[in-house]
């Protein structure tokens, strides 16, 4: 049976309320069985470093989610050196086993306008 994947993915610096209803509205408007939460080790298209680590905002997620059922945090870009780019991680999430899924890219705003 194919799984219905939602990855979120951001800077998370820091994470908020904002990612959760995201997730949660993704969810349920598309019946995802699970919502991956996947930090940027290094935001190529982001302007401004970020203040925490990558493996703080990993950190902060992974807190944030705990307890919510179908919610995952992955560390799947923190373990790439350089910048962390979408093919690259849609290669690294059929690597681990994510196949077959379909992938839904649940979006904020900030990142739809660029």
């Amino acid at each position: 049976m194919t799984r219905r994947l939602g990855v979120l993915g951001g800077t998370f610096d820091p994470v908020h309320y904002g990612h959760l209803d995201a997730a949660a509205a993704a969810r349920s408007a598309l019946a995802l069985d699970d919502v991956l939460f996947m930090p940027s080790h290094d935001p190529p298209h982001r302007r401004v470093d970020p203040h925490a680590t990558a493996f703080q905002r990993f950190a902060l997620v992974a807190l944030a989610i705990n307890g919510i059922e179908g919610y995952k945090a992955s560390d799947v870009e923190l373990r790439r050196e350089g910048s962390s780019y979408t093919s690259d991680t849609l290669r690294a999430l059929h690597a681990a086993g994510w196949a077959p899924t379909q992938l839904f890219f649940i979006l904020g705003v900030d990142a739809f306008a660029e």
